[in-house]
């Protein structure tokens, strides 16, 4: 970011240009609250960041609405580095994964080996911190998968991993994948990354079918896929060996022509069934 040394009055007017210099996302965000203050109660982050943006004459960190824990639509100051490889749901955004990201969620995700069984079909086996064989090191993209980290809007924190896998580009299908770390489980962010995942697949990607397989006791999950609109296609019996036993697999799909864009997946009741 670029911006310009100003004097800022409290009625938010720019007295001049000192100079410009190129600063972070924290000391933006600074300048911004400095701004806001200064410009009385009633100056809102929107109005900050336009008077930062008559200071300096070029653009700076984006401001996005956003829904807070509380219900409520307010403004949010995004920081620089979610400008690029970013989609925003209407609580959580999927950025591309950050170095800083990969101990986080592999202590939280992956150390615990009994949650990591449920959610992978892979056995589990030690990975130490640092390694290349981390499943959430940061990795160069590819054709078949597409992996984001997930952040939450309000807070700016790290909520978990979502992504796309077996991306076929032939008969345009992809499964999906999300796991969230235990602090932000049971807040229904969970069908915001679902969908959001879907605007990714379908309207960025051009599928045309999206998949999930889950555990059929994972019943946060299921009500949280028939929310964004999958329909339950069936059961795979004893398909899933899951730490020391067989499991059954549920399987849920959602198809481009029935999807609908942030959708009006206000169905909270059971998924649909294929049989009817």
């Amino acid at each position: 970011m670029r911006v310009g040394t100003a004097r800022i009055g409290r009625a938010g007017l720019v007295a001049e240009r000192v100079r410009v210099r190129n600063i972070g996302d924290g000391e933006g965000l600074r300048l911004l609250r400095i701004i806001r203050r200064g410009a009385g109660p009633v100056m809102t982050w929107r109005g900050a960041h336009m008077v930062l943006l008559s200071a300096q004459g070029t653009p700076v960190a984006k401001i996005a609405k956003v829904t807070n824990r509380r219900g409520n639509t307010v403004d949010r100051l995004l920081p620089l580095v979610w400008q690029c490889s970013v989609i925003h749901g209407e609580k959580i955004a999927l950025r591309a994964r950050q170095e800083s990201d990969v101990p986080v969620l592999q202590s939280e995700l992956y150390d615990d080996v009994a949650t990591r069984s449920r959610a992978d079909s892979r056995p589990w086996r030690p990975i130490p911190q640092g390694s290349a064989q981390s499943p959430y090191a940061v990795a160069e993209p590819s054709d078949d998968a597409a992996c984001f980290s997930v952040v939450e809007l309000e807070s700016r924190e790290l909520v978990g991993e979502a992504l796309l896998w077996d991306i076929d580009t032939h008969n345009r299908t992809a499964h999906i994948g999300i796991s969230l770390r235990p602090a932000f489980r049971g807040r229904g962010l969970g069908v915001d990354v679902l969908q959001t995942l879907c605007e990714y697949g379908f309207a960025v990607r051009g599928l045309q079918r999206l998949q999930i397989e889950t555990l059929t006791d994972n019943t946060p999950m299921i009500a949280a896929a028939a929310r964004a609109g999958f329909t339950r296609e069936g059961t795979l019996r004893h398909s899933a060996w899951v730490y020391g036993a067989y499991a059954d697999e549920a399987i849920l799909g959602l198809l481009a022509h029935d999807w609908t864009p942030r959708a009006q997946s206000a169905n909270t009741g059971a998924p649909r069934t294929r049989s009817g």
